[in-house]
């Protein structure tokens, strides 16, 4: 059995320091406990090479290579060993390093080390270690660094112990410094670590050892294979190093320096225990201990630079050293560190020295830096920008800005600085380093508030005193090119105050009055409970309240107030947001608990963007969000994140995109019209580029939910939520829900807004709410509070769709007596009947799960197959919650069957077949009696139709049998089905289906349903049931025949196949779904159980050359006991070419048998390594019940042997795709019968005992449906 590639052990020791003190000599070929990590080679020649750097085969001191006279050994490493030696031609002293003879006939090997010479001769920087030459004579290949005399840190720490704070960030400092000159250079080293770092005795840190620096900018390391290439240590490696190794950036070697700098503050590595594989696990799952706990002195601050720095996930640490030298500058100022060399790169606690030699040393600097700044000063008035930055008094006042206060330090020298550049901030320190607390600047209404902000010195916090209003322009200055630049402020209200910012009247219809309040660019901003008021003057142009280009803003509990009833002919807009191209990403804005006013955009940006909204309300804004772009060559890239937003929708189009490509993300959301009609979700005029993906919103009284604009050919509107929901494969919604009904408690939430100053979030009260689940919407009005009264809908609670944060505690789930729910809206033709309502009592055998209230779910209209009498509402079956009426909280139970008089309910066969092959109709809801027990032939659906097939309640449930006919199928490679699913969309609700093993067919395959390219099915509270060990499948994934012509018109052009099913028990003897050559599937299954003796999925391969779009398959609450394992991608020899499969899963359980197959199997024709990419995986809170064999790949060629992940090779092989996994026994109630058939398993099968790690994943159990009571069961043992 062949083991992955990337988790194979080392093949060797090998030391990690190639340069070490004085004196210092190590036994040649004697490991050290940070040993790399070494892939397999690609031939058993260079293993052997590389394990014979033994003492014999390295020259010896005294000996002569070249121009260099070997003096001591200092080390060995995986390359070769390290000599002290000295350049008889140049008369200095060298780190000779040099590769055995063994190793030379290695053409792969000889390569690797020269690059290691071309690496570290791109980098000249004095904490790393230089390169003077390469080459070789007849012997040996050599490479010449400087020589260093010093420490490393591991031995520092092995002597002493933990580092004092001032010397770990003094020497994390520099090499964060040497890490922004190797990365401007495109260098990355990847194997930084304590022994990799020597220390002067001048105190300079040298980072040495570039044997793994490779350049990242490229696709590889000059056409070299990946074999024997050193991974990096275990103790340091990041978790996408240990993954792939070619896969690295300057992230990277932030990780490393991170856990380095864990070692410098504690004395050990973050993980210091356990072999090399549980190693790479810990560096891949678990968070590092807390460098507090084993380190009390550790401030803060530098515990949180080092949470960042060993994020798992490297979009989530420091994106660039530099921002990692903004912080550390900031720690070390705090604690007193000061530059103690004149390159301003060795920093340590300040001694005293006399007065008038402190103020010598920082005086000259001061007075040359001064001048600096007085140059700027005047060229800025030149320019007409402020960006002048003042003296500061001994009153504590900022000279020539009236009133403007801040706390005086008479202990701090009082001149100001100018603030480093990120690429210089290591090598430059200031006076204002000594004590970098934030200024706090206290404004009065009064003051010249853009003064104020122009001149503020860096990360000072401007508090406004008092409610103002702060006037814009009131000065009679000339502001229209006013703006504040590279500022780094927080601006906020001062303790009881709102602090109204507006324009001056005697401003806004001059020539020369600014296009924003507050106009920033570039730098960093947090607004902080803030009143921005726009009042529509007599201008024509555009106004916005705050204006941003290139600016890091944060806004917190602020409002954006529109005032006035005049009519403004340009554009008023809360925020505006530029983007430039330069940035690798776009300044990212966030903006929370925030209240937009009507009668403006929300938020226009223009260029890349980066937003993000949280617990915001908007009110009649239009749009809330705009991205325009119309005149970009290209699409421009957006990203777009809405978490708990309550918006009251204006008149016009809700987001509006032109010229973009937004990448949308909205969850927990209400979206609804602030009065009486309709409203359009999205406008763009690039529907295809439109990337939607929204999770538990709730959508009412939506009109058009995609507009398409300027579209060549023009397309048209979705307007209907199926559509909508499945339409196209980038706009998806998930546990969301779209209605009729009236969601407002006010009849006006703009205006009820408006009036109320103090909290206009009380506007946005709701008419229902639902117990046990966290709000929907808007949580915090901008005063910061929890919007306590507020009345919410509720979906499925945050903690099944997001792991709680580390840092937060969750409260535990409320108890009190739920609000009634929001109702179903009204059907005119297709009125609810009136069940009976009883208490609801929380089940003792499982935990209660809080369920997605669907009422709104809108329904298509009857069509009554016998007359046009109104048909009673399916409510379900005893098990789901469902509104009854408009304010009452209730939970359904089912009514006794109705009387047979009532001829609106379908009670034959016939009557069905009849009702669905009426000539002309586009489709229309069936019911279907409760007591119905039907022998159904094939079945078809054509044309652009949508049926919905409903259960009437009663206290038992209808039941389709499928017979085939005895003709069919004609060809034991045909396949019989019940319902053909040519185009358009199917919906069963509360039905169950069998297909018995006595009415199987002779030959051939069969299946319950067929669904065409670009067919939709949906089940919902239905059963499943497909009895056989050689049955094909439960549904088949065809293809549409290209000759095929639709009845009824024509369907939309092939495409995905979409299969959607929610509360329900699926069993099938085979596989659940079998998906044809190259054909694309949607799979969404959400609180569902599955039993399945095949697959889950089953996917066959297509002709060589051809390729398909990904299969995607999305589970959540799911319990799946798949035989056959979850996904199975199966080739011939004809069809070579395997599909993708996307799958995500979420609070899930799968398993197979003791007997069953791996959870993926992966079965090609070519080569195991073009197999690797094929299963494309992300799993949060999957619980893996009993699995063995995660995933196995096997290759059709001649003595390939299959390669097979076990748990440990898969959970390091998906990496950060995974979150909160549990591996092992789930424990259920009972044991599983491996032998039992998969077609008997019940709902009671599968429940969980008590202890189980994973209560909460799985499907809800108390609202599957029981099988039929006349269904065999076998019993469980």
């Amino acid at each position: 059995m062949q083991e992955p590639e990337p988790f194979l052990p080392p093949e060797r020791s090998d030391p990690t320091s190639l340069w070490q003190a004085p004196g210092s000599t190590p036994k040649p070929g004697r490991g050290d406990p940070t040993q790399p990590t070494v892939l397999s080679g690609s031939t058993a020649h260079r293993m052997r090479a590389i394990g014979a750097v033994t003492p014999t085969s390295l020259p010896l001191p005294g000996e002569h290579i070249d121009s260099f006279e070997l003096e001591d050994a200092i080390g060995v490493g995986g390359m070769g060993a390290v000599f002290r030696a000295l350049d008889s031609r140049l008369d200095r002293h060298v780190a000779l390093k040099i590769l055995p003879p063994e190793q030379a006939g290695d053409s792969e090997v000889v390569q690797r080390f020269y690059q290691e010479g071309r690496a570290a001769a791109r980098l000249d920087n004095e904490n790393i270690a230089r390169v003077y030459t390469i080459g070789h004579d007849d012997r040996y290949h050599y490479i010449a660094f400087e020589y260093i005399e010093g420490t490393t840190i591991r031995q520092r720490v092995e002597r002493n112990g933990p580092l004092p704070i001032s010397e770990a960030i003094n020497f994390t400092l520099q090499i964060a410094g040497a890490l922004v000159h190797a990365a401007e250079r495109g260098v990355v080293h990847r194997d930084i670590k304590p022994s990799n770092i020597i220390v002067t005795p001048q105190g300079r840190a040298k980072l040495v050892d570039m044997g793994l620096a490779r350049r990242f900018e490229r696709g590889g390391d000059d056409g070299l294979t990946q074999s024997g290439m050193t991974l990096g240590t275990f103790d340091y490696i990041s978790p996408e190093q240990a993954r792939d190794p070619r896969d690295v950036d300057v992230r990277s070697d932030l990780y490393s320096l991170g856990c380095t700098l864990f070692h410098m503050l504690t004395g050990r590595p973050p993980f210091p225990d356990g072999t090399v594989l549980q190693k790479l696990l810990q560096h891949q799952e678990d968070q590092p201990p807390d460098v507090r706990a084993l380190n009390p002195e550790v401030p803060t601050d530098l515990a949180s630079i080092l949470v960042k720095l060993m994020a798992k996930d490297r979009d989530r640490r420091y994106q660039t050293p530099e921002q990692l030298v903004r912080d550390l500058l900031t720690v070390a100022g705090a604690l007193g560190l000061r530059s103690v060399s004149p390159e301003g790169l060795v920093w340590m606690s300040a001694a005293r020295p006399p007065g008038w030699e402190r103020h010598l040393v920082w005086g000259l600097p001061t007075v040359a830096l001064s001048l600096v700044v007085l140059g700027l000063i005047w060229w800025g008035q030149e320019a007409g920008v402020p960006i002048a930055r003042p003296a500061v008094e001994a009153d504590g006042k900022l000279t020539g800005t009236p009133g403007v206060r801040r706390p005086s330090n008479p202990s701090r020298p009082t001149a100001t600085r100018t603030p480093a550049s990120p690429t210089e901030a290591a090598a430059l320190v200031s006076a204002e380093a000594a004590d970098p607390r934030p200024r706090e600047l206290t404004v009065d209404s009064g003051d010249d508030l853009l003064k104020v902000l122009a001149n503020a010195p860096p990360r000072s916090i401007v508090v406004l005193a008092d409610d103002g209003p702060y006037l814009i322009g009131d000065r009679g200055e000339d502001l229209s090119t006013v703006r504040l630049l590279n500022r780094d402020l927080t601006i906020k209200a001062g303790a009881r105050v709102r602090p109204e910012i507006r324009l001056s009247h005697e401003t806004d219809a001059s020539s020369d009055a600014p296009s924003a309040l507050l106009d920033f660019v570039g730098g960093r901003v947090t607004l902080e409970g803030l009143v921005f008021i726009l009042e529509p003057g007599d201008r024509e142009d555009s106004l916005a309240a705050v204006r941003t280009q290139d600016t890091e803003l944060t806004v917190r509990r602020c409002q954006f107030r529109r005032r006035g009833e005049r009519m403004w002919w340009g554009r008023l807009s809360a925020l505006e947001m530029r983007g430039g191209w330069s940035a690798e990403r776009p300044a990212a804005v966030s903006i929370d608990a925030c209240h937009f006013d009507g009668g403006q955009v929300g938020v226009f940006a223009s260029g890349p963007a980066d937003l993000t909204l949280r617990d915001c309300t908007m009110a009649g804004v239009d749009p809330a969000v705009w991205f325009e772009n119309g005149k970009a060559s290209r699409p421009v890239p957006a990203e777009l994140r809405l978490q708990h937003v309550s918006i009251a929708a204006g008149e016009g189009p809700i987001f509006r995109f032109e010229g973009t490509s937004p990448r949308v993300r909205i969850d927990d959301s209400l979206v609804a019209p602030a009065r009486d009609g309709e409203a359009t979700l999205v406008s763009t005029d690039n529907p295809a580029s439109l990337d939607w993906r929204g999770r538990g919103n709730l959508y009412t009284r939506i009109g058009i939910f995609l507009q398409p604009t300027g579209s060549r050919p023009p397309r048209e509107p979705i307007r209907d939520w199926s559509s909508w929901e499945g339409s196209l494969a980038d706009v998806r919604e998930a546990e969301s829900v779209a209605g009729r009904a009236r969601v407002w408690e006010e009849a006006d939430p703009v205006q009820a807004s408006s009036r109320d100053v103090q909290n206009p979030m009380r506007a946005f009260r709701l008419l229902a709410t639902h117990a046990g689940s966290p709000s929907l919407g808007a949580r915090l009005d901008p005063a910061g509070a929890t919007a306590s009264g507020v009345k919410v809908v509720t979906n499925v609670p945050d903690l099944r769709r997001e792991p709680p944060s580390t840092s937060i505690r969750r409260e535990p789930p409320s108890t009190t007596k739920p609000d009634p729910p929001i109702p179903a809206p009204s059907n005119p033709v297709d009125p609810p009947s009136r069940p009976t309502t009883v208490a609801a009592t929380p089940s003792d055998s499982s935990a209660s799960k809080p369920k997605l209230n669907s009422s709104g779910m809108p329904e298509m209209p009857v069509m009554p197959p016998m007359d046009q009498e109104p048909m009673p509402t399916r409510t379900g079956t005893g098990l789901e919650t469902r509104p009854a009426e408009e304010a009452s909280p209730a939970v359904v139970v089912s009514q006794p069957n109705p009387p047979a008089s009532d001829s609106a309910i379908l009670r034959t066969a016939d009557q069905f077949l009849k009702a669905l092959s009426q000539p002309g109709t586009i489709g229309g809801t069936l019911r279907v009696a409760a007591d119905a027990d039907w022998e159904l032939p094939t079945t078809t659906i054509r044309g652009n139709v949508r049926w919905v097939l409903r259960a009437e309640p009663g206290t038992t449930r209808p039941r389709i049998r499928f017979r085939p006919s005895p003709a069919n199928p004609k060809t034991p490679t045909a396949r019989s089905v019940w319902m053909e699913l040519h185009s358009g969309t199917l919906q069963l609700d509360g039905i169950d289906i069998v297909l018995a093993e006595e009415d199987a067919p002779r030959v051939g395959r069969w299946a319950v349903f067929a669904v065409w390219g670009g067919a939709a099915l949906s089940l919902s509270h239905c059963t499943v049931t497909v009895e056989g060990v050689e049955v094909d499948s439960a549904i088949a994934v065809v293809p549409a025949s290209e000759n095929e012509v639709e009845e009824g018109g024509v369907g939309p052009e092939p495409s995905a196949a979409v299969i959607r099913a929610t509360d329900s028990l699926l069993r099938s003897g085979g596989d659940l779904v079998d998906v044809a050559a190259g054909h694309r599937l949607e799979l969404e299954l959400d609180d569902v159980v599955v039993s399945t003796g095949g697959s889950l999925v089953h996917a066959h391969g297509l002709p060589r050359g051809v390729t398909s779009e990904p299969i995607r398959i999305s589970l959540a609450q799911v319990t799946a006991r798949t035989a056959g394992g979850l996904v199975l991608l199966e080739s011939a020899g004809g069809e070579p070419e395997l599909p993708v499969a996307d799958v995500r899963v979420r609070d899930s359980i799968l398993a197979t048998t003791s007997k069953g197959a791996p959870l993926f199997r992966v079965d090609g024709q070519d080569a195991l390594s073009a197999l690797r990419d094929r299963i494309k995986w992300e799993g949060h809170g999957v619980a893996y019940h009993q699995i063995n064999a995660y995933r196995r790949d096997q290759s059709a060629q001649v003595g390939s042997v299959p390669t097979i992940y076990d748990r440990s090779s898969w959970v390091v092989a998906i990496g950060t795709k995974e979150a909160d996994p549990v591996h092992g026994d789930v424990k259920f109630l009972q044991d599983w019968d491996p032998d039992r058939p998969a077609w008997t398993l019940s709902r009671d099968d599968v429940r969980l005992a008590r202890d189980s790690p994973s209560p909460r994943a799985g499907a809800d159990l108390d609202s599957i449906p029981n099988v039929a009571p006349s269904e065999p069961r076998g019993a469980l043992e």
